[in-house]
């Protein structure tokens, strides 16, 4: 039925004749790859422009107007994105949205919240946006899954601009083959460190880990400026210990003084990633920049002779 909707209301926000169609994105990752492509056609306004958090996100009111003037809305969904649900359940029937989390074709893995799961025993009293929904929504940090995105995207555009058919379809041959070549440079620097354990602050690279076989022993999801208590830092460290664990990554949100709390006498090496890639430059080069850089940041932290940078 919403497919349905969706296609009706194509009909009423087709762009004016001469003009581009007006796309909003959500997320920079996804961002990059609409800019693909609508190359040669428009640029899409990417609406989260700043560092934070999207989980944590707090739309302006330029950006909620900015949503409310697209004619069309791409966005991963209100597991990633919940400070955007109310007002893109609000659009106008001349707006389409596009919720790449509701498509069948990118097989999205389950969320992880127990099990042999660590984060579920570090973490159990903490109710995070992992508990509400049943599907991890990282989907982009597959390369094979991205490619998948982006043939959805492009069916969007095509149905709401089908003057640009043919130039949407180019696009998507050429952005599909360069994902191709980058899945095969991440399984060619992946290959060499598969298998070894390591551990992240907040569990988003489950992707990453089942296409290139990482060893992601657990996550822990704490406040980024909360330090937990003396009980768990101990719980912490000792799986860390315990298991070998040669690499801890952190994202930029998480104090200096927090990770060395919870990682000081480990013996392990930390890196810093960014899984939306938040201080790199937007646009069509993004995604690539981005995957590359977290690949090598993963390579480089699981490499004893590489130093630690904090």
């Amino acid at each position: 039925m919403r497919r349905l909707a969706f296609l009706v209301c194509l009909l009423c926000s087709s762009p004016v004749l001469g003009q581009p169609l007006d796309v909003s994105v959500t997320l920079r990752p996804i961002h990059s790859l609409v800019a693909r492509l609508m190359s040669g056609i428009g640029e899409p306004q990417l609406v989260m422009r700043g560092g934070l958090s999207p989980h944590h996100y707090a739309p302006r009111p330029s950006e909620v107007r900015t949503l409310h003037h697209s004619g069309l809305v791409i966005w991963v969904g209100p597991s990633v994105e919940p400070s955007l649900a109310k007002t893109i359940r609000t659009l106008g029937d001349d707006t389409l949205t596009l919720t790449l989390s509701e498509e069948s074709a990118l097989e999205l893995l389950p969320a992880r919240l127990g099990g042999n799961w660590e984060r579920a025993t570090l973490n159990n009293d903490e109710n995070d946006h992992h508990d509400a929904w049943n599907r991890d929504p990282h989907f982009w940090l597959d390369p094979v899954r991205a490619s998948t995105a982006a043939k959805a995207i492009a069916q969007s555009l095509i149905l709401a601009d089908p003057e640009n058919k043919a130039t949407y379809l180019e696009n998507l041959t050429n952005l599909t083959a360069d994902l191709s070549h980058l899945d095969d440079d991440l399984k060619k620097t992946f290959e060499v460190i598969a298998n070894k354990p390591l551990f992240v602050f907040h569990d988003a690279y489950q992707y990453l880990e089942s296409r290139y076989s990482l060893q992601v022993l657990g996550a822990v999801t704490v406040s980024a400026d909360r330090i937990p208590g003396a009980k768990r830092v101990s719980q912490i460290r000792a799986l860390i210990r315990r298991a070998g664990v040669s690499c801890i990554l952190f994202e930029p949100q998480f104090k200096p003084a927090l990770i060395r709390v919870l990682t000081e006498k480990t013996g392990a090496h930390l890196g810093a990633i960014d899984p939306l890639g938040s201080t790199i430059e937007a646009g069509p080069k993004h995604y690539f920049v981005m995957m590359r850089q977290s690949a090598a940041v993963i390579r480089n932290c699981l490499s004893p002779s590489k130093p630690d940078k904090l």
